[in-house]
């Protein structure tokens, strides 16, 4: 009966290079769960990252796009009230608008009626409208790159740098570019 029995370090479980098996058929395997496991995990951690980062950049392409519309509109408001401002002129205690009733233009030289208020016109107008776009665009987190008043429309350009996983990949601005003025 002893011709049967196993040798003691094989009883016990302990193989002569010190590795306790349990089970001698699966010995090449054990341990390959938690290998999977911890790749399964890093591809999902990856993709999450991956999905946080393209929302990143959504939200700042669309807080961007905001800003530079809000910025166009603020300086097309400048101008159109510019405009207005222009073509009033005061009369003897009347308005009258100013060149023929076309708004925007001020009175012929020489006819002795000055406009009202701060009239602006030419680089004036477009650095206060320029200065209301940029001040408008800080407000909502934009910085504007370009600031361009061409006859009553005004373009603007605003950026916003992204931050968080997406910036770690590098420096990463986002731009929008809107008009605004008459139609």
């Amino acid at each position: 009966m002893m011709g049967h029995r196993l040798p003691r370090a094989v009883r016990s479980g302990v193989l002569g290079s010190g590795v306790l098996v349990a089970n001698r058929r699966c010995g090449g395997e054990r341990g390959s769960a938690s290998l999977w496991l911890v790749a399964f995990t890093m591809v999902v951690w990856v993709a999450m990252a991956a999905a946080v980062g393209v929302g990143q950049a959504t939200i700042a392409r669309h807080r961007v796009a905001a800003a530079a519309d809000l910025a166009a509109l603020a300086g097309a408001q400048v101008v159109a009230t510019a405009s207005v401002e222009a073509a009033s002129v005061d009369v003897g205690g009347g308005s009258v608008v100013g060149n023929n009733g076309v708004p925007g233009h001020a009175p012929a030289a020489g006819s002795g009626v000055a406009p009202t208020g701060a009239a602006l016109t030419g680089l004036a107008l477009s650095g206060a409208a320029c200065a209301r776009v940029a001040s408008v665009a800080s407000a909502n987190g934009a910085k504007v790159t370009s600031c361009r008043l061409s006859a009553s429309t005004i373009e603007v350009v605003a950026a916003i740098s992204v931050r968080g996983l997406v910036g770690l990949l590098g420096p990463s601005l986002v731009t929008a570019t809107a008009r605004a003025g008459p139609s």
